[in-house]
Order: C-alpha cells, then sequence, then structure tokens
C-alpha cells in the first residue's frame, strides 16, 4: 500500500512540473512576457534619446494562496518502527458505574453461602430445629437467601460451609411456608453445635 502511494506521489509530482514548465514557454506566461518585455525595451535603447524610458509593467507577488502550515512537509528520512506500550482505553465514569452497579445485582440475586449461613443464624437457635412456614421474611436479602436454603433443602446440594452448621431436609407432609412473599414447599432446618459439658441438648421445634 505505502509503495502504491510513493509511486503516485511521484507521477503526480512530474505532471505538476510538465504542467508549469509547458505553460511558462506559451505566450501568456512569465517566459513570453518577459521576452515581450526584452524586445520592448531594446527598441527603446535604439530609438535613442529614452534613457530614462519607462514600461508599463505588472509585478506579480509570488504568495502562495494558502498558509505555510497547509503546505506538504519535506521528505525526510523514514525512522524506524519502535515497539511500545499500547494506551489504556478511555476511563468513562457512566460505564464504570453501571459496570459497578450491575456486578452489585448480580451479587445480591445470587446470594453467597455466608450470606444464606446468617439468614438461618438469625432464624434458627443454638441445637434447635425450625420449619421454613414459620421463618419471618422482612427483605429482599431476607427473601433471597431463603429461597437460596429451599433450594439446598429440596435438592440436598447444600454446600460445605453450611452443612457444617446446618442440616437441610424437605417436609412434603406438613402445611407449606406461606407469606407475602411467596408460597412454597415446607422445609425443616435443624442447627447443629457442640453442647456444653454436662448438659443435655434437646432438639425442639418452633
Amino acid at each position: 500500500m505505502f509503495d502504491r502511494i510513493e509511486t503516485f506521489r511521484r507521477q503526480l509530482e512530474a505532471r505538476v512540473r510538465n504542467t508549469i514548465r509547458y505553460a511558462e514557454r506559451g505566450a501568456q506566461g512569465l517566459v513570453g512576457r518577459a521576452g515581450d518585455l526584452v524586445r520592448r525595451l531594446d527598441a527603446l535603447l535604439r530609438e535613442g534619446g529614452h534613457e530614462e524610458a519607462t514600461v508599463e509593467w505588472t509585478i506579480e507577488p509570488l504568495r502562495s494562496p494558502w498558509p505555510e502550515h497547509h503546505q506538504a512537509p519535506a521528505r525526510q528520512l523514514r525512522r524506524p518502527v519502535e515497539a511500545r506500550e499500547l494506551a489504556g482505553p478511555p476511563s468513562d465514569p457512566l460505564y464504570e458505574l453501571r459496570k459497578r452497579i450491575r456486578l452489585e445485582c448480580i451479587a445480591r440475586i445470587a446470594p453467597r453461602p455466608e450470606d444464606v449461613k446468617r439468614f438461618l443464624e438469625r432464624q434458627v437457635p443454638p441445637f434447635a430445629t425450625k420449619e421454613a412456614r414459620f421463618m419471618e421474611i422482612g427483605t429482599v436479602d431476607d427473601f433471597l437467601a431463603f429461597d437460596c436454603a429451599r433450594h439446598y433443602a429440596l435438592t440436598g446440594d447444600v454446600p460445605a460451609q453450611i452443612a457444617a452448621d446446618f442440616d437441610a431436609q424437605p417436609s412434603l407432609d406438613t402445611a407449606p411456608h406461606d407469606s407475602e412473599w411467596l408460597r412454597c414447599t415446607n422445609f425443616v432446618v435443624r442447627r447443629s453445635g457442640t453442647p456444653a459439658k454436662g448438659r443435655a441438648i434437646h432438639a425442639w421445634r418452633i
């Protein structure tokens, strides 16, 4: 591509030079007008008596109609290609804000095991068992954590972080959980722990 551009540039410069050279050979060019001036001056000198004679002539200023910074720069030596680090993409505050809000939304609608564990710790007392139909849901985060716990109970796929302290089992033969948030199959969550020495611990249902 660069070779083709260089070839076109050379051809264009050659055509411009030829155009100017042939234009100056005509009677309307600078050469033709200068020749006419010389002949007129020679005629005055031959006649004599006109040592101070003047000839009407217009001097055209050789000025370019374009400013200097619009002229093509002179050719220079080709600089070698240098390896440089690519500049990073421009920072867009709105894009960064939307990205942060999106990540926060994804993290909220998919509670982590520690979030579900904290919810169950508030709902189920130590060494006790509690049914889902008696659990209270007060916020959106509580609802999302409750729904995850229900999924753990129905599928039996309880994360190890939760299984160490809680055991969730479905309870299909009991009344379902029915609240303003949702209506779903009941399940039972049992909380385990290390009992105090010499104290009998009994599982109780709320």
